[in-house]
């Protein structure tokens, strides 16, 4: 984003542009539970929406299954209990832990705790099966294998012979051993039926029948997939479900009369659930969608995510006395239990809609945003993300026009816009109401987005970047540009920076440093363009640019050898200051971007504006204070954290918050660390920083400016005047003209 044109690396805001015309400039409209073509039903010919049904969806109080770990069950102080295993049978979650007595370094198998959660899900029962607590026994309980009516079938193994064995734990009671299970079948789903055992096995395509004596009394192949069975809510019988070719099918039986088929909503390759209405009718449900099928037509009833829930994974689903759906399901890396109750038009939640257009796709925003949704009682925040579609300079134009007419969205995001020009024509209105005192923020990130002492962008994560360099080249906390030309020409390099060109090499170690008067004097509004110091500047540029003329895994070997001098560090988690150190056989200097005076740091950070012509400005400014709340920017890193390594892969831009993040990584750390390494050849460790780190950590943060150029507004004239002579067609001193001629005339415009 930094080392070349970042205009050139953004994505455009819309699939089309249309879709934020359409959606923005009016006054905010309320904000239904759901639409109503999402409705489970509506009276027939009834004009509007009375009559019509939809659905409120809440999440309630799931009970904890490690609080029913009583005395009973951990037998000790120093007992454990290990999840192996859960299951959703029949409408009821089962989970399996082993036990385990903790002496020393050494885990003692002690047995096995069943639990199930049934409808309504308010109570977990438990029970433990303790290991040769019958001296002549010695079945080690493998899995869960089944239900028997009320009880659950266990696989055992033994430890004396390694033979399986099915049994069955009658629930208040014993276990009782039933047959010796041959090997081909384990894994399978057994149940009890007529005091006959029957295993499905195969991955639900095999039927196996056990008389009451244990011998096998019968096999057969069945011609769909079997996946499990419902039980029904009048009678208690047994429907079976699951796939024939791409169809979901019921059939009476495992390989019986089939007595439904269902195209086109479950897909057998996802997690999805299926289960009763009280009413008797069918209910489908996935991680995004649920689905009604009365036995003639299948119809959606809601959608997940038009209710804020972004379900990870869904377990299952039952129904509550009352009649409501009751889901089980996996939601921020939590088990939770969501409740659909079926309300009138009359009866719905009105919410105000708040519009935030991103540049880009944010799953941690659209996770927030989501939170936000669930508590707030007044709005309701919908982001749009960014397409592919349409060129980035005429997208802007069009949205500034939109918001120049009085529309536009409530919220911006970077790079939606032009911002300096947006500010500049009124467009967007400043923030210090909704941000506040600064102090509890890192107020260079904040200071990214002003103009003329005003606060126009809320910044809601920060990252440093800046120029690292072997200690061997520079030593030091900051250069100069001639200080760098004289290391860099004295040095091995070839290269200046990893992936730089000529026109990033001028624009970002040259022109950045708009304090300098050398280039040019934006105060007077002069250029120097044709002076001897650019001329300088650019011939450095040419010998010292990246061509790629070298494979591109090479890299980390040619900045090992001094080959390429630099490689620049976007501080966005804590492990890149060890990317550093790797890049340069352990001795890193991160000198910073030359600068006249000051570091060579860069603060940069993800920002979003207010509209001035906010359709729900109060809305707006709600969500800003939940994002910059210190639990907003902690759900937000959360979102955004990295589940394989356990850290936070941003910086917060509250204070408060950055030594939980750098605590975070510290203890994320595995032993031994684990290696990452790139398509450049550069390999690195998650390991610990040690206190140097740590100290140089807070330095870069402390000492970072904001990367605020106003540079970056000529960066296509330079491109487009300096490339022909970075490509061998044109003089030194015939582009360098014709760049101070273009530059001069924006200068004289603007004074």
């Amino acid at each position: 984003m930094f080392a070349t044109n970042k205009y050139t690396l953004l994505t455009v805001v819309f699939f089309s542009i249309c879709i934020l015309l359409t959606g923005c400039g009016t006054s905010p409209q309320p904000v239904q539970e759901t639409s109503p073509q999402n409705s489970a039903a509506a009276s027939e010919g009834a004009p509007g929406l009375e009559g019509t049904v939809f659905y409120a969806v809440s999440e309630i109080g799931l009970p904890s299954s490690e609080a029913e770990l009583t005395a009973d069950i951990l037998r000790g102080d120093n007992w454990v209990a290990r999840e192996k295993e859960t299951r959703f049978w029949g409408g009821t979650l089962y989970r399996f832990s082993e036990l385990f007595e903790m002496v020393e370094e050494k885990n003692i198998y002690m047995g096995a705790c069943i639990q199930r959660l049934a409808p309504p899900y308010d109570h977990w029962d438990t029970q433990g099966i303790f290991y040769l607590e019958e001296e002549d026994s010695d079945l080690w309980v493998e899995a869960l294998a089944g239900v028997a009516g009320q009880d659950v079938l266990l696989e055992m193994r033994s430890m004396a012979d390694e033979k399986r064995y099915l049994a069955r734990l009658e629930w208040g009671s014993g276990v009782e051993t039933l047959l010796e299970m041959p090997e081909e079948l384990s894994g399978g789903f057994w149940y009890q039926e007529d005091e006959m055992y029957r295993a499905v096995s195969g991955g639900g395509r095999k039927l196996t029948v056990f008389d009451e004596e244990g011998q096998q009394q019968a096999s057969q192949n069945l011609t769909g997939k079997v996946a499990g069975f419902l039980e029904a809510p009048q009678g208690g019988e047994w429907t079976w479900y699951g796939f024939d070719q791409e169809e979901l099918v019921l059939w009476d039986q495992p390989g019986g009369r089939v007595q439904a088929r269902i195209t086109g909503q479950i897909s057998q390759y996802e997690d999805f659930a299926i289960g009763y209405s009280p009413s008797g009718e069918l209910i489908l449900a996935d991680a995004g969608h649920v689905w009604i099928h009365d036995g003639h037509e299948t119809r959606e009833a809601f959608s997940f995510l038009e209710k804020d829930y972004a379900l990870e994974n869904l377990i299952g689903l039952g129904t509550g006395e009352d009649g409501a759906f009751l889901f089980l399901a996996d939601l921020e890396g939590r088990q939770c239990l969501l409740e659909a109750k079926t309300v009138s038009a009359a009866d719905m939640v009105e919410k105000q809609e708040v519009f935030i257009v991103l540049n880009n796709p944010s799953p941690a925003m659209q996770k927030l945003a989501a939170r936000y949704n669930r508590e707030s009682r007044a709005y309701h925040v919908t982001i749009t993300a960014a397409g592919d579609a349409g060129d980035p300079e005429d997208y802007r134009r069009r949205v500034q026009m939109e918001m120049a007419a009085g529309g536009g969205p409530d919220l911006l995001g970077d790079w939606t816009v032009n911002i300096r020009e947006c500010i500049a024509q009124g467009y967007l209105a400043p923030l210090e109401e909704a941000v506040g005192d600064l102090a509890p923020f890192v107020e260079t990130a904040f200071m990214t987005a002003g103009a003329e002492g005003r606060l126009y962008g809320a910044a809601y994560e920060c990252y440093p970047y800046f120029l690292t360099v072997s200690s061997q080249l520079a030593d030091a906390s900051s250069w100069t540009l001639e200080q760098m030309y004289e290391a860099v020409e004295n040095s091995p390099a070839q290269v200046l920076e990893m992936g730089m060109d000529g026109v990033g090499i001028v624009m970002t170690y040259g022109l950045h440093d708009e304090e300098s008067k050398v280039f040019i004097d934006w105060e007077k509004g002069e250029s120097h363009l044709m002076e001897e110091p650019f001329l300088e500047l650019m011939a450095f540029a040419k010998g010292y640019e990246d061509r790629d003329e070298y494979p591109r895994a090479e890299t980390g070997e040619r900045l090992a050898k001094g080959q390429i001098a630099g490689v620049q560090i976007v501080l966005s988690v804590p492990v890149q200051l060890n990317r550093a150190r790797s890049c340069f056989n352990g001795e890193a200097s991160c000198i910073g971007y030359p600068r006249e005076a000051g570091s060579g740091v860069y603060m940069e950070g993800a920002r979003l504006y207010l509209n001035k012509n906010a359709g729900n400005r109060e809305g707006a400014l709600d969500f800003l204070r939940y994002l910059l709340s210190e639990e907003g920017q902690r759900q937000y890193m959360e979102y955004g954290s990295d589940t394989n390594q356990g850290c936070w892969m941003n910086l917060p831009v509250r204070r408060s918050l950055l030594q939980e993040c750098l605590d975070r990584y510290q203890q994320s750390v595995n032993d031994p660390p684990v290696q990452s390494y790139d398509d450049r050849g550069i390999y690195w460790e998650w390991e610990k920083l040690d206190q140097e780190q740590v100290a140089l950590f807070w330095e870069i943060l402390d000492q970072a400016v904001p990367a605020v150029f106003r540079s970056d507004d000529i960066w296509s004239m330079v491109d487009e005047e300096l490339q022909p002579y970075f490509n061998g067609a044109r003089s030194a001193e015939d582009a360098a003209g014709a760049l101070h001629s273009r530059v001069q005339l924006y200068l004289d415009e603007r004074k």
